[in-house]
């Protein structure tokens, strides 16, 4: 689908930032800071992360060029090509993606998602140790065959926040270090059927003591609820954004949706996960 390759030169800038041009999007933080910024200049499509690589592709062929910025190490680009760059150059070109973490249960793969430091990538990892196989942490591409909706996984290294890694203790924490394979190797996108998906919500302040609850969307809701969590290169092409707006549609009238509301720390975890997995075992049954 797409390969890396990361310049010692500068074959190719990007326009400066320019928050008031309509052409150059932006991507914010949960506290609304500028972490990248991009658009499609002459049919090359560019993303700049700071700090990090400018990156850029086409239609025209398969490979994805990084240019560095000087104190960028290796890792970090291809971390943040796998993590970042790979999901939207995916959804530039019609695979939707979601902001997801995933796991492999009964019936096929379960996206769990939600905005940063939800505890998705937490909660994916404590399903893991319950028996269900890891299978994305951060992006969870999808298509539709017919009628059944199909997941597709990338390459990913799970990463756990400091406190999640201390709770499951130094025997039980995945190595979070560990390489990603060879960015140079072009990925290979095998589908598997996308049971449901769980859109994860803490509760607001006040209610932290509450247990969680899981109650099912549809129609509009779920709709909703699965696009706030989408992967978007671009919200000026319309004909892209058309395309993505029916692919969502899709998503929500063939695969169940679920939304998860649960308080404040780990301590809710073997709740949390019990709940999925009853969740899943009633949609199976």
């Amino acid at each position: 689908m797409f390969d890396l390759k990361v310049a010692l030169a500068d074959p190719w800038l990007p326009p400066a930032l320019d928050t008031s041009n309509p052409d150059i999007e932006l991507w914010r933080d949960n506290d609304g800071t500028i972490c990248a910024y991009g658009g499609n200049l002459n049919g090359t499509c560019w993303l700049h992360l700071p700090g990090v690589a400018t990156f850029s592709f086409s239609d025209e062929n398969a490979q994805i060029t990084a240019t560095a910025d000087a104190s960028a190490a290796r890792g970090r680009i291809v971390d943040a090509y796998y993590r970042t760059v790979l999901p939207l150059a995916l959804q530039a070109r019609g695979i939707e993606v979601l902001h997801a973490s995933a796991v492999r249960m009964d019936g096929g793969i379960v996206a769990l998602c939600a905005i940063k430091e939800t505890g998705k990538s937490t909660i994916a990892y404590a399903l893991s140790r319950r028996g269900h196989s890891l299978y994305a942490d951060d992006a969870v591409p999808f298509i539709k065959s017919g009628d059944v909706v199909s997941a597709l996984s990338l390459p990913f290294t799970i990463r756990l926040r400091p406190a999640s890694a201390a709770f499951f203790g130094p025997d039980g924490v995945p190595d979070r270090r560990s390489p990603h394979p060879d960015a140079q190797t072009p990925v290979q996108l095998t589908p598997e059927r996308l049971a449901a998906v769980f859109v994860l919500e803490r509760n607001p302040q006040g209610l932290s003591n509450t247990a969680p609850s899981v109650r099912r969307l549809t129609g509009a809701p779920a709709f909703i609820s699965a696009l706030t969590h989408a992967y978007c290169f671009s919200s000026v092409d319309e004909s892209q954004t058309a395309l993505m707006v029916q692919h969502y549609l899709d998503l929500a009238a063939s695969v169940p949706i679920f939304e998860v509301r649960f308080g404040d720390g780990l301590g809710w975890l073997p709740a949390i996960t019990s709940a999925i997995e009853e969740t899943i075992a009633a949609v199976a049954g």
